[in-house]
């Protein structure tokens, strides 16, 4: 488990390396990495992903999206939303983007529709909201949706913010 968010992102950039040269088409949800907004400590994670892959992101805010554009001409960086975004891909990933929308449920179960394969990243407690537009989602019924939806997977607490509120990696 990590004590701080440089070692989270730290993570977050070794868990992208793994997938490349894989000749995988991958969305990735989001393209704040890239966009040059994040701290000095936050690797943009779409060119690591691009290295042997055809690598989309989407990104619902307009500015995001334009400043990652702009960094990263030659990767595919698209407005787009997670609730109704669809396309085919062998891998998604999310880093923390469904933890800010309110219908997770139907948020995951249209990933399994793009891609049989998902590595997201998700803030769980048990409480239902948090602030800046951030969801806390019960554990449990965030990993019996997973192995409904995905059936096997395997889960690895990243940070606790407290005890009951953590950071945790599913991969299926």
């Amino acid at each position: 488990m990590f004590t701080s968010y440089p070692e989270i992102y730290a993570y977050y950039k070794r868990v992208t390396e793994q997938y490349q040269n894989k000749n995988l088409r991958i969305l990735k949800t989001d393209s704040y990495n890239e966009s040059g907004q994040a701290p000095d400590f936050v690797e943009p994670l779409a060119p690591i992903l691009a290295n042997g892959n055809t690598v989309t992101c989407i990104e619902i805010d307009d500015k995001t999206r334009q400043l990652a554009a702009d960094r990263f001409p030659n990767l595919s960086i698209q407005q787009g939303d997670i609730r109704t975004w669809k396309g085919e891909y062998d891998l998604i990933m999310d880093f923390s983007t469904i933890d800010h929308v309110e219908n997770w449920k139907d948020v995951l179960k249209l990933y399994k529709v793009n891609a049989p394969k998902l590595s997201v990243v998700v803030w769980l407690a048990n409480e239902t909201q948090g602030g800046d537009k951030q969801y806390w989602f019960c554990h449990d019924e965030f990993a019996h949706m997973m192995k409904e939806i995905y059936g096997e997977y395997k889960e690895k607490i990243l940070y606790r913010m407290s005890p009951i509120k953590r950071l945790v990696h599913f991969v299926a």
